[in-house]
């Protein structure tokens, strides 16, 4: 109970003060800053666990199949880029001239991102007006296309910068189980609102016209191989139903705090605890990237990373609102 109060009490401070700055932008009080290309904004009302780094990378790999050179502005969360700014060329893995991308200086999403979607420029850093322009000047100095749309990652509280559509996750939580950010209203852009977790319906749900409902997909075992699952994200839970729900079966689950900073000692000894119990280390995408930097090669790992799934109904609706289709 004393906990649950805590956690109204922290959603309703931080809902008053996204919703104080919502307004002094709208009013024009505080600047707004308007890009030269059109932004679509990925965000949520609550801290984290609602499937955005997916979302987005489904979103950049439709824009680029709709003939786009999109851009992901991301703030590169306890990376060393979240202060200083940088820049992920699409196509390529050079970062200041290095073969491999430290998800320890860009974080661990945008390395993830790029992954997901090589062919798509990665804006890095706080300041995301800084990012896009940092970008563009990127791209005429390699003699790149320059991005001709932005995809703003996290960004439904980034109200200094103009959108031109939100799309915005949202989860069976309530605000009493996780702090909310922000609590669902009037939102200027359009919006379309995803349901990607949970089997309730979202909080604050009906307030929204356009509605989608996001299913993940899992690959299936090709063979009954026991899993030692090892998350540092937000939901380690639900990453661990997701793999038992498609068939998969996992022994021992090591649970770390989202965005955890591994260390090699510490990864070795579980590779070897894991081997010894006959069991395979399975990863999230985001926790593999860190992994691999610190030596770990993809062949001792099962790397997991969710595929997004609409209907035929949700994906009419993704089509209409995200791209006037």
């Amino acid at each position: 109970m004393i906990r649950a109060l805590a956690t109204v009490l922290v959603s309703s401070v931080w809902a008053f003060l996204s919703k104080l700055s919502r307004v002094t932008s709208d009013r024009g009080w505080i600047r707004q800053t308007r890009l030269p290309v059109r932004v679509i904004s990925v965000g949520n009302f609550e801290v984290g666990g609602t499937g955005k780094t997916p979302v987005v990378a489904a979103l950049a790999r439709e824009a680029l199949g709709r003939g786009f050179h999109p851009v992901v502005l991301t703030r590169g969360y306890r990376g060393k880029w979240e202060s200083t700014g940088g820049v992920i060329a699409p196509r390529q893995a050079s970062v200041s001239g290095s073969e491999e991308i430290d998800p320890f200086q860009v974080g661990d999403e945008p390395c993830l991102l790029h992954d997901l979607v090589p062919e798509a420029w990665v804006g890095i850093g706080a300041d995301r007006v800084a990012s896009f322009w940092r970008v563009r000047q990127d791209a005429e100095r390699r003699q790149l296309p320059s991005p001709d749309l932005a995809i703003l990652d996290d960004g439904l509280q980034h109200h200094c910068l103009s959108r031109d559509v939100e799309l915005v996750l949202m989860t069976s939580a309530r605000p009493w189980q996780r702090v909310f950010r922000e609590f669902p209203g009037f939102l200027r852009a359009p919006v379309l609102a995803a349901w990607t977790k949970g089997g309730s319906e979202p909080w604050g749900w009906r307030r929204f016209q356009e509605r989608i409902r996001v299913t993940w997909g899992q690959r299936a075992p090709e063979e009954a191989t026991g899993l030692w699952l090892v998350t540092g994200v937000a939901q380690g839970q639900q990453v661990r139903r997701s793999l038992e729900a498609a068939g998969w079966r996992v022994d021992l689950h090591h649970d770390f705090k989202d965005h955890a900073g591994f260390e090699r000692d510490q990864v070795r000894d579980i590779l070897e605890k894991a081997g010894s119990a006959g069991l395979k280390v399975a990863l999230t995408g985001k926790d593999w990237v860190k992994w691999r930097a610190l030596g770990v090669r993809r062949a001792e790992v099962e790397v997991f990373e969710p595929e997004m799934i609409l209907d035929e109904q949700g994906r009419r609706a993704w089509s209409r609102v995200l791209w006037g289709s």
